[in-house]
C-alpha cells in the first residue's frame, strides 16, 4: 500500500474475483477490468464517505471500510412554523425561547396587518393555544392598534404595563426583567416540600406537571407526598 503524499493508496482494491475483474471494497459490487476505471470509481461511489474522499486526495492511507463504522447521528428535524393566513406560504424555525404563536402573531403584524382576516385569525389561535396562560405577556389587540397607528414599525404590546417592543425576544427579555411570576421566569421550580432538589424546566412540560413528576420519583412514600398529589389532581 503506497503512502506518500503523491500516490494514492489502493484500499478501495479487493481480490481479484475469479472472472479476474477489480471488485470496489466499499460496495462490493462494481467491478472493472482495469485498475484506472476502478480508482475512478471509488473516489465516487456512495459509500465512501467525504472524509475517505478527503484522505484519498492527500494520499492517506485508509484502513476502515466505511460499512464497518458506526451510523452517523441524524439531527432531529422539527416541522417549520407556518403563517396561518390563507394563501401566505411563509414559514421559519420555531423557537426555544418563546411559542410559536407569538412568532406567528408578530409574522401578520409585519406582513398582513391590513389584511381584514389577519387581527380575527391572530385572536383565534392566541385561544386556541391559550397564550393567556403560557405566554400572558403579550396583548394581541393592543399590538394591532398600536401597529396600525404606525404602520411603518411593529409594536408587540406587553400585556402587563404600557412598553412595546418589535421582537418577539425582546418581550421575553421584558418579561423576564419587569413581570416575573412563580409561573414565568421565576427560576426553576421548587418542590413542594423543599427538599432541595433541582428541577430543571422542560419546554415541553409546564411547572406544575415537572412539581407532580418530582414529587412521585422522590417523595411518593411519604404522607404530605399522596396528600399533596390529591390536592393536585382535585
Amino acid at each position: 500500500m503506497s503512502t506518500s503524499k503523491h500516490a494514492n493508496p489502493l484500499k478501495f482494491l479487493l481480490e481479484p474475483s475469479q472472472e479476474g475483474y477489480l471488485v470496489c471494497s466499499s460496495c462490493e459490487k462494481a467491478s472493472f477490468p482495469k485498475l484506472a476505471n476502478l480508482r475512478a470509481h471509488w473516489v465516487r461511489c456512495v459509500e465512501v464517505g467525504g472524509k475517505y474522499r478527503r484522505d484519498l486526495r492527500l494520499g492517506k492511507s485508509v484502513l476502515m471500510s466505511p460499512a464497518a463504522l458506526a451510523p452517523r447521528k441524524r439531527r432531529s428535524v422539527n416541522s417549520p412554523v407556518r403563517c396561518p393566513v390563507k394563501g401566505c406560504l411563509s414559514a421559519w424555525r420555531p423557537s426555544h425561547i418563546y411559542p410559536n404563536t407569538v412568532g406567528q402573531i408578530a409574522h401578520m403584524l409585519a406582513r398582513h396587518l391590513t389584511d381584514k382576516d389577519a387581527y380575527a385569525i391572530a385572536l383565534e389561535i392566541g385561544d386556541k393555544q391559550q397564550l393567556g396562560e403560557v405566554f400572558p405577556y403579550l396583548s394581541v389587540s393592543q399590538s394591532f392598534a398600536k401597529t396600525l397607528s404606525h404602520p411603518k414599525t411593529i409594536c408587540l404590546q406587553c400585556f402587563k404595563c404600557d412598553h412595546g417592543v418589535r421582537r418577539p425576544n425582546e418581550l421575553v427579555q421584558h418579561a423576564q426583567r419587569y413581570h416575573p411570576s412563580e409561573e414565568h421566569y421565576s427560576g426553576a421550580p421548587k418542590c413542594p416540600l423543599e427538599c432541595g432538589r433541582k428541577i430543571k424546566r422542560r419546554p415541553d412540560l409546564s411547572d406544575k406537571v415537572l412539581r407532580l413528576i418530582h414529587m412521585f420519583r422522590y417523595h411518593l412514600d411519604t404522607d404530605k407526598a399522596v396528600e399533596w398529589i390529591r390536592d393536585w389532581s382535585r
